[in-house]
């Protein structure tokens, strides 16, 4: 047999704030344990106060016939009213939780399960932040040595170079370009490489300074030497981004 009551406890101060105890007395259980469950609820009783447009509870209170499923509200006032219930948190004694600890004998299974569980997911933390930076190193925009000029007076041009996506398309070879203007040119220049420079179907961005433009680009030099070990020797370049960086315009596609 499910038995429900409710009961409505209604605070001696304007607010009701502070701390309540609630007592139940089980009457008729027998040889066979009675069980019970208490759900806490907050009834409030609110208007809408024209004035001060918002909703006041001045005149209204909650009803003693209230009961979880419906609230009663009285009011001393005509005025367009409304009720609102929330369901109260149950709050955490921090001194009931590590009084558990002393009974980790009796609950080693969930321990080791938990403690194990928080050690996969400290391993896995580790690991994804590793390979976060890993990208961010190959990301980021790596400056093409061989210009002395301050950022003020050098030319600045954003080299773009696409790997393609065939098998055995990266390389570790040493890599060299000329890039060539209708006014002059950057001379023999080595992109500098890590560990994750020109990998299958990658994309690495370059910063190129000049001491003066090179005016409109007409064509484009790149080789490699073919140092690296094995598979990566050789090097599938698919293309190769130009973009002006003073006129923020890309200049050529090679």
């Amino acid at each position: 047999m499910v038995y429900t009551t409710s009961t409505v406890v209604q605070p001696s101060g304007s607010q009701g704030e502070g701390q309540y105890k609630i007592g139940l007395r089980l009457e008729g259980c027998g040889q066979t344990p009675c069980q019970c469950r208490i759900e806490t609820f907050r009834l409030r009783c609110r208007f809408w106060d024209e004035q001060k447009k918002l909703w006041a509870g001045d005149g209204c209170k909650v009803s003693p016939d209230s009961t979880a499923k419906q609230t009663v509200c009285l009011c001393n006032h005509m005025t367009p009213f409304g009720a609102e219930i929330v369901t109260t948190p149950n709050s955490i004694k921090f001194s009931t939780v590590f009084a558990k600890f002393s009974e980790l004998k009796d609950n080693f299974a969930v321990f080791t399960t938990v403690f194990t569980t928080l050690g996969l997911y400290i391993i896995l933390l580790l690991l994804v932040r590793r390979w976060d930076n890993r990208d961010l190193s190959k990301w980021a925009v790596k400056e093409i040595p061989g210009s002395t000029e301050s950022d003020a007076q050098a030319s600045k041009y954003l080299m773009t170079i696409h790997t393609g996506h065939d098998w055995e398309a990266g390389t570790k070879s040493k890599v060299t370009f000329t890039l060539c203007g209708d006014q002059r040119d950057t001379g023999v220049r080595e992109v500098p490489q890590n560990d994750r420079t020109f990998e299958m179907g990658g994309t690495d961005n370059f910063l190129l300074k000049t001491p003066q433009p090179l005016g409109e680009l007409v064509s484009l030099k790149m080789s490699h030497d073919n140092s690296g070990e094995g598979q990566y020797a050789s090097w599938y370049l698919l293309k190769v981004v130009v973009t002006n960086l003073d006129t923020n315009k890309r200049q050529a596609i090679f």
